[in-house]
């Protein structure tokens, strides 16, 4: 069995939403992960918008396949 450090898990979204906001968000002192689910038959283009210390918005977007999922570790970016 892995050894576990640290983690969190919370239930889905009751609703979809083309937005979403999201508290926190540091990535200096813990690991930030999102995940990501597409329930469509046709990819999805996903675009993240990130404030920076300074107050700068810097974006990032990916694709997301039809019908998938993908986890999304926020401090890449």
């Amino acid at each position: 069995m892995a050894a576990v450090h640290d983690g969190h898990a919370s239930g889905g979204a009751p609703d979809l939403s083309r937005t979403w906001y999201f508290a926190e968000g540091a990535t200096y002192y813990q690991d930030t992960w999102l995940l990501l689910a597409n329930f469509n038959a046709v990819a999805a283009r996903v675009t993240f918008s990130f404030m920076t210390e300074s107050g700068q918005l810097s974006d990032y977007a990916l694709d997301l396949p039809a019908l998938s999922r993908r986890s999304f570790y926020v401090n890449s970016v």
